[in-house]
């Protein structure tokens, strides 16, 4: 039997050398070092025996072995490269510092400066150092500043700083600030940051921080030029400018060049985040994340076991009451922007004065946590602040047990800056439209400026509209569009205004708006103050996490700001967390958590770290949004998400890739087999090599060492993916490769998996056909490994497009003298279908008439004339007769929703082209709004069929409803949305921040997600029915053609949500007048557009979902056919015609739709397991050589080979 048997170039992970696909999935490494004793998994064996030594170390000086979240971590820390780590607080983050701070001095003698915010928590951490210090026999200077010291001890200690007498230094932020200096002599090794947020709030603080590290100002400017030049690049890229792009590219290249070169000087330097929440923003905080190589800014709530609550309120005595039953050991926050704070302010005197049980409570202060620690005070209240000492500097477990908030935390903002961005403008606009002003049109406009502006330009626009800056700075285009928006804020702030004075207070959506004597107010929840101050009662004590209980009396009047922050919270974790009424929970029951929690009782959480890889960036950045903000970091050149979730009791700690694509593809060596497909005596390999990406013009390569086509030598290289992938692989406990679930995903989960084999991990493989929560888990629990079939039929797809496309590309290119000619299996038959088309167009030349008919919008009708005599006759008659010749109620039937063959052809009838379409709908399948795009099924799960009687429901539109299935399940479902939101709801919940995506959402996304999403709702929806009636058009005595017009609806259906187009003639001969007309040389026969040439390929079988477009924008590229400008036809060009026909006459079993269609059933066939790839291939082979176009020659079999 003749075998496949891949030969992956310089793919052995120990010797670089080749090695063949067997050998990988045998041993994970080349046949010549499986053979050498001594050598496998030497790296992993360093690697682990160090993580054990540390856990030792810890177990020794912390009583207990780490728990698996702060194995995690530290594996990190121990790698020596920059961490962050963003938990929620009281998971062990600052214990397990505290010991690697310990371990780093003692170890490898590094200087470690360990950052906090408060000067309480210098004191506890310092203590906990001196503590680990001691249990694990170590002896090392561990000294802390405190601003309190005597001037003689001050300045003794900062004596000892600067000359370097210390191990580790415990200092507050402000510390640092004040003392850079100082620290800038005392070559510190370490940076720990506990608590980042409070630190690097300041830019200052980041440049600071940055200079301890290494990076002086010439490094910063180097990265602000390198910002500048990204930007530079988008526009001049959006604006056609090739010669401009290439020779901004070309200074990109050097200036990362630069970067890097900074960047690996510093080597040896190890910063460390540590954090519940990151908020950082701005152009400082991009500095840090490009020179530091990881992204500080994350939230997530997993661990988080806290029962939030709320209860509308009136008076003070309520708040008392509740906190009395409460008890001792809890925070009361009050919100400081709170318009009601008086009446919060009053509350708390209550609360002070004794009112609640002879609790004794005082306000926030290191001195009172110390109190409320042992016991001496029983309450503490402060400023629900996000960097207030009670938010952030405050750590017990055992004594904190719930939290009060008196008034939801929040930002407030005057009405007037709410409406100086475009955002704002367009959430104000929405909520004047839904409160009965016409403002429908200032709707369309703001959308349209959101979507036309540069991030930018909406940043300067903001501006404007604050009065910071001057409009006559702006160019004209700019100043234009800003008068514009000071016209439409001035009346939307008096619209607004008077809405809300009249009724006091107006919810809209996730927002309030209330009347205050200062004028209008926006109340906007404070996610992150929330999430922050919570976690003060909930926290790891023995190995567990506390129960706590959180309550928000929010005045009765306002409750709407406490759903706000509910659908903010939900956002975040994937509608896990809500916020219920006080009064429907079980206080008791809480009370007996909270305290059975603190004496150890309840389960220990399991734990697992994850790798979950994916094909693009933006698909792996969504799937870790599921979970709150991750945090991401850079290893190698690629991004790395990283955030756990807790589920079924066991945490997991989800790191998330992407492949950005292929890994590989068949070389273009020649001396590498037959256009890279080697054919021995027993087995054929296909040749593949990692692939090269030019960094100046974007061309894919994975021959020699410069770009050949620019000629360029910078250029990225799919083996640096690889070296990620198998560094992050050697950090978890498992990998699931979830690339897309069709041949092409199969044969990268392939490549994926043959690179991180050798690590010995368990690799699972997962399909998911929508980017959602639910389908995360479905996919995760449905795993399997990596199928060969699969696999084989997209090797075999490869190959007949390399023999037979190469084949024939290379004798056009000989024969043209031209090396941009191409032709392909596929390609070549869809030419000659365009062409024939264009055959057809010409043999039934007419005269076209086209008449615009004075009915409702204008209806056209159009006739073709043999005669131009009669046309231009008939176009100058200013009337028409209509003549009703039948008339009947019809019933119409929804349409199946979208297959890929479908989209195509609706997109291509609103003037968008294949390539642009499926590029479109590849952002809406990542950002999680639709399901996977490539698709030949009409099939709706019972999940679609749900959503979409959601929908219809929230719409009152649940008598209209018809359930269908559409068909029997197969490989995908058919293209639908993943949420019940229409466009509106869509664009109102990101105005909001309610959903936040993960790349911009331009105009053309939102027009192509309404599309889908109207297809589909219409296909869960009954008939509906209509009177049509035939009328004969006649103009001067000829019947110039038939029109069907539907007139009128007798009975709702899917028509609410699909509007047909009505023209009510309304007799049975009417005379109606002609608005405008036209005479042209014309066809009765029609150009093919590119939604026509899909579903000729979808009929004919020789294109696939995922190929279509690729398809149609080769034939384009080879410039065979081009696209009419206004009516979007194609028409093939001379060269196109001549290349078709040399080829249909020279090999016309090659490329006809009969050969085509066979080849397209063989991968099919491969699948099954009726045949073999191998066999195949070789049979196209044999064909090419009937035709003289290739000679294979055949080695001796592969196990005798010498691998390279």
């Amino acid at each position: 039997m003749l075998k496949l048997n891949p030969l992956y170039s310089s793919s052995c992970p120990v010797c670089g050398g080749d090695a063949y696909s067997e050998e990988l999935e045998t041993t994970g490494v080349c046949r010549l070092c499986s053979r050498r004793e001594g050598l496998e998994g030497s790296l992993e064996a360093f690697l682990s025996s160090e993580l054990e030594d540390f856990n030792g170390f810890f177990e020794k000086a912390v009583g207990s072995p780490m728990w698996g979240g702060q194995r995690a971590w530290a594996m990190r820390l121990l790698s020596g490269e920059n961490t962050a780590i963003i938990a929620p607080t009281g998971l062990g983050k600052t214990t397990l510092l505290a010991v690697f701070a310990v371990y780093s001095s003692t170890v490898y003698k590094k200087k470690v400066l360990f950052l906090v915010p408060t000067r309480a928590l210098v004191s506890q951490v310092y203590n906990k150092l001196v503590e680990v210090s001691e249990k694990s026999k170590t002896e090392l200077r561990v000294v802390a500043y405190d601003s309190k010291m005597s001037k003689k001890a001050r300045e003794s200690l900062l004596s000892d700083i600067a000359n370097g007498s210390f191990d580790i230094l415990v200092a507050t932020n402000s510390f640092f600030s004040r003392y850079e200096s100082v620290l800038r002599g005392s070559r510190v090794d370490v940076v720990i940051v506990d608590d980042v947020d409070s630190l690097l709030r300041s830019q200052k603080n980041i440049v600071r921080l940055l200079r301890i590290v290494g990076f002086d100002e010439d490094v910063v400017a180097l990265v602000k030029a390198k910002m500048s030049l990204l930007w530079k690049l988008l526009v001049s890229r959006a604006l056609g400018d090739d010669e401009g792009y290439m020779k901004l590219a070309g200074e990109l290249v050097e200036l990362e060049k630069r970067v890097n070169e900074a960047y690996n000087k510093v080597g040896g330097k190890q910063v460390v985040f540590s954090s519940a929440t990151g908020r950082m923003k701005g152009l400082y905080s991009r500095i840090l994340r490009e020179l530091l190589r990881v992204d500080i800014s994350g939230v997530t709530v997993y661990g988080r076991d806290v029962t939030d609550s709320y209860l509308p309120v009136v008076s003070c005595k309520e708040i008392v009451d509740i906190v009395s039953r409460l008890g001792r050991g809890g925070i009361v926050y009050v919100s400081p922007r709170h318009p009601l704070r008086g009446f919060f302010d009053e509350c708390v005197g209550n609360l002070k004065q004794g009112a609640a049980a002879g609790l004794k409570v005082e306000e926030a202060s290191p001195a009172s946590i110390e109190k409320l620690r042992r016991g001496e005070v029983d309450l503490i209240y402060g400023s629900a602040n996000y960097y207030g000492v009670s938010v952030r500097g405050v750590d017990a477990p055992e004594a904190i047990k719930y939290i009060v908030f008196l008034g939801t935390p929040l930002f407030t903002m005057k009405l007037e800056d709410y409406a100086s961005s475009l955002n704002g403008l367009l959430r104000l606009a929405i909520l004047a439209r839904d409160k009965g002003v016409d403002a429908g049109s200032v709707i369309q406009e703001l959308r349209a400026y959101v979507l036309k502006l540069s991030p930018s330009e909406l940043r300067l626009v903001s501006q404007v509209l604050k009065g910071k800056v001057d409009p006559d700075s702006l160019s004209d285009y700019l100043r234009n569009i800003v008068s514009r928006l000071i016209e439409i804020k001035k009346k939307l702030v008096e619209v607004v205004h008077e809405i809300v004075a009249k009724s006091g207070v107006v919810e809209a959506g996730s927002l309030t708006l209330t009347y205050t004597e200062n004028g209008v107010l926006v109340l906007i929840p404070d996610l992150m103050t929330y999430i922050q101050a919570t976690g003060r009662a909930s926290r790891m004590l023995k190995g567990r996490m506390t129960h706590g209980l959180s309550v928000i009396f929010e005045h009765a009047q306002l409750v709407n700001v406490v759903r706000g922050l509910e659908a903010r919270l939900k956002s975040i974790s994937n509608d896990a967390l809500s916020i219920k009424r006080l009064d429907q929970l079980d206080l008791g029951r809480e009370l007996q958590l909270i305290d059975s929690s603190r004496r150890g009782e309840g389960g220990e959480f399991g734990f697992k770290s994850i790798l979950v890889v994916v094909e693009s960036p933006t698909k792996a950045k969504t799937i870790a949004s599921f979970f709150g903000r991750p945090l991401k970091r850079v290893v190698g050149r690629t991004p790395v998400y990283e955030i756990p979730f807790i589920k079924d009791g066991r945490v997991t700690h989800l790191v998330i890739m992407a492949t950005r694509g292929h890994l590989y593809d068949l070389t273009t060596n020649p001396e590498r087999g037959l256009h890279g497909i080697v054919f021995y005596g027993d087995a054929i390999s296909p040749v593949y090599e990692t692939i090269k990406k030019c960094l100046i013009c974007g061309t894919q390569f994975t021959y020699g060492d410069s770009c050949p086509k620019c000629g360029s030598r910078v250029y990225s290289d799919a083996s640096e993916t690889i070296a990620s992938l198998r560094k992050v692989a050697r950090e978890v406990d498992e990998v699931y490769i979830a690339t897309d679930p069709d041949e092409e995903g199969e044969k990268i989960a392939y490549d994926v998996y043959l690179s991180i084999r050798y690590l010995g991990k368990k690799v699972y493989r997962v399909e998911m056909h929508e980017i959602t929560l639910r389908e995360f888990f479905r996919a995760l629990e449905n795993k399997r490994s990596v199928e060969k079939r699969l696999v084989e039929a997209e090797m075999y797809r490869r190959a007949l497009d390399r023999l037979v496309g190469f084949s024939l590309s290379t004798h056009l290119w000989e024969k043209y003298n031209a090396r941009y000619l191409g032709a392909g299996r596929v390609q070549t038959p869809v030419l000659g279908f365009i062409i024939q088309r264009m055959r057809e167009y010409n043999e039934s030349k007419c005269w076209k008439v086209s008449l615009q008919l004075d009915l409702q919008g204008g209806l056209w009708v159009n006739a073709c004339l043999d005669e131009r005599e009669v046309a231009e006759r008939v176009a100058s008659a200013r009337s028409a007769t209509l003549v009703r010749r039948s008339s009947a109620v019809q019933v119409f039937n929804p349409p199946p929703p979208f297959t890929t063959d479908d989209y195509l052809a609706a997109v291509s009838k609103i003037g968008i082209t294949a390539g642009i379409a499926m590029r479109v709908a590849q952002d809406l399948f990542e950002m999680g709004l639709i399901t996977y795009h490539r698709t030949d099924s009409t099939h709706v799960s019972s999940t679609g069929i749900g959503l979409a009687l959601k929908y219809l429901e929230s719409r009152n539109m649940s008598h209209l409803a018809n359930p269908s299935s559409w068909g029997s399940s197969g490989a995908h479902e058919a293209i639908r949305p993943t949420r019940p939101l229409d466009v509106d709801m869509l664009e109102r919940s990101i105005s909001e921040g309610v959903i936040v995506l993960t790349r911009p959402i331009t105009r053309l996304h939102l027009r192509i997600y309404d599309l889908i999403f109207r297809r589909f709702i219409a296909s869960q929806m009954k008939p509906f029915k209509a009177v049509v009636s035939e009328y004969a058009v006649i103009l001067d005595g000829l019947t110039l053609s038939e029109l069907r017009l539907i007139e009128e609806v007798v009975e709702e259906g899917f028509n609410l949500i699909q509007q047909p187009r009505l023209v009510k003639v309304g007799a049975d001969v009417a005379t109606v007048g002609v608005a405008s007309s036209s005479v042209v040389r014309g066809s009765r026969v029609a150009l093919y557009s590119e939604g026509d040439v899909v579903s000729l390929m979808k009929k004919t079988g020789i294109g696939r979902p995922s190929t279509y477009a690729k398809i149609i924008e080769s034939i384009k590229r080879h410039g065979y056919v081009v696209e009419t400008k206004k009516k979007k036809r194609l028409v093939p060009t001379k060269l196109g015609v001549e290349v078709y026909e040399y080829l249909s006459s020279e090999y016309p079993s090659l490329v006809s739709v009969d050969m085509t269609r066979r080849m397209e059933r063989t991968i099919d066939d491969i699948v099954k397991g009726s045949t073999y790839a191998s066999l195949e291939i070789s049979r196209v082979v044999d064909e090419l050589e009937k035709h003289n176009l290739i000679r294979r020659q055949l080695k001796p079999a592969y196990e005798a080979a010498t691998i390279a």
